[in-house]
């Protein structure tokens, strides 16, 4: 980098940040349960806020040892605080609406594809107003804007009743059980293919667009483009859980993400030249596969879970939610350095031919769960 820091410890900084963000996420149910659901989302709101601050304010750390080691000390609180986060939001959320999970899930994701949007097109224009770390603080300033309004909240999130009719058991359920369950397992391997595709993008699209002698600016419409796909996808998957036909979606989105990886190489046995079309065509693809398969398997898992038993509570909905970024993270944390290796040794064309056939494998999974539900609903005589 320009501040002299090796290309490897800038990978060590990102892998410890998704290191720290998966212990947030095996340990956060727990945390819900030891403390209360307001209190890990404001330590993940606080500290995601000091983070913010912190990256901001490494421009002005001198020299690139000091640089890296300021570096690991703040991914390691920003990553546990994104992932602790994420876990209370998700699971404080779906619980207000479990009776359809899935419409606030893609509502999240919405805004954080809006945010990203967003962020990306304003980030380089308050840099050129000021320095580097103008767009973090402005961040940090817009993150905390809820604090005061989430403190008030707090009793009303802590008291959170279930929202199941009857009396739940005394006995405590054995969450861990659900860890056997093969449809539910079925919905985490879905999740986890979702950030293995991001991760597998991180180090290899962008690189690759070199080929085409494209400017920056053009680079970062590639992944704008993406970005765009996805809002629009949770939008339409927002839709099929409206119509419960997730599912079904959930098979269709695994195909979109199955056909871009066919075409963005494209894959070795297509006698095909590669061109800048394809390239759209597949973020296209991606994002709008992402996004099915993302609101979906979650919004099904959450039913699953229901379904055998478990009450519809927070506790519930913080373990589905731990466990899956639990799962997310970790395949996450495997992709992002064999997908480098992978783009370093064999180039970008047999990388995600590799990445195509591992999706092609994952085929199955979605396929028997879409049947698998068609099998429930008519045992239930929901189909006429």
């Amino acid at each position: 980098t320009k501040r002299g820091v090796p290309a490897w410890k800038c990978g060590m900084v990102f892998s410890t940040f998704k290191a720290a963000m998966f212990l947030a996420s095996v340990l956060g149910d727990r945390m819900l349960q030891w403390t209360s659901p307001q209190t890990c989302y404001l330590i993940g709101q606080t500290g995601a806020f000091i983070f913010s601050v912190s990256e901001g304010s490494l421009y002005w750390s001198s020299g690139s040892q000091s640089l890296f080691l300021l570096s690991l000390g703040t991914v390691l609180l920003g990553g546990f605080a994104v992932g602790l986060y994420f876990v209370s939001l998700f699971s404080v959320v779906t619980h207000k609406f479990s009776k359809n999970p899935g419409l606030i899930i893609a509502a999240l994701e919405i805004s954080w594809g809006l945010g990203n949007m967003i962020g990306s097109a304003l980030g380089g224009q308050l840099i050129d107003i000021w320095a580097y770390p103008l767009p973090f603080f402005v961040m940090s300033a817009i993150l905390m804007i809820s604090f005061p309004w989430n403190t008030k909240l707090g009793s009303k999130i802590n008291t959170m009743s279930p929202t199941t009719d009857g009396t739940v058991d005394a006995v405590k359920p054995r969450y861990s059980n659900l860890m056997r369950d093969p449809l539910f397992l079925a919905h985490m391997t879905t999740l986890t293919s979702v950030w293995v595709i991001s991760a597998f993008n991180e180090p290899t699209l962008q690189p690759s667009l070199e080929e085409f002698h494209t400017s920056v600016t053009a680079r970062g419409e590639v992944f704008a483009v993406q970005f765009a796909s996805y809002v629009f996808g949770c939008t339409l998957a927002a839709a099929f859980c409206h119509l419960k036909v997730t599912t079904f979606y959930a098979f269709f989105g695994h195909l979109l993400t199955l056909t871009a990886y066919l075409i963005i190489g494209p894959i070795v046995p297509i006698q095909l030249e590669r061109n800048l079309r394809l390239v759209y065509t597949a973020q296209v693809l991606l994002g709008v596969g992402m996004s099915a398969l993302f609101v979906c398997a979650y919004h099904q898992a959450l039913q699953r879970a229901t379904k055998l038993g478990y009450p519809d509570d927070i506790t519930t909905h913080g373990f589905v939610s731990s466990t899956v970024f639990t799962f997310m993270v970790s395949g996450s944390i495997v992709t992002d350095p064999i997908a480098g290796k992978l783009m370093d040794v064999y180039g970008y064309r047999t990388a995600t031919t590799i990445m195509f056939f591992l999706l092609l494998t994952l085929t199955p999974v979605t396929l028997l769960v879409w049947v698998s539900s068609i099998k429930s609903q008519y045992e239930d005589g929901k189909v006429k």
